[in-house]
């Protein structure tokens, strides 16, 4: 497993506010990643901060796959609740 400097939980936990910028790049990195693990049928299970990193060349990386399932259905269900 490669070095990650930065933990993404610690980032968060510092007093001080991140830039939207930085903070808006992390997180499209994470949630491009997410769909990407999406399309090859697998399901992370324990995406939280903890489990995501951050390299020197500011990119996330996502750890921790010992609770990642395969998913063999892609079941896709839609449902919603309407108020009278």
């Amino acid at each position: 497993m490669e070095y990650l400097p930065v933990e993404l939980a610690k980032i968060i936990g510092r007093n001080r506010a991140e830039p939207e910028v930085q903070v808006n790049c992390i997180l499209t990195q994470v949630v491009k990643a997410i769909a990407y693990m999406h399309s090859l049928g697998i399901a992370h299970m324990d995406i939280k901060v903890q489990n995501i990193g951050i390299d020197y060349m500011r990119r996330a990386k996502i750890f921790d796959f010992g609770s990642s399932q395969i998913i063999l259905e892609k079941k896709f269900e839609t449902s919603w609740i309407t108020g009278v």
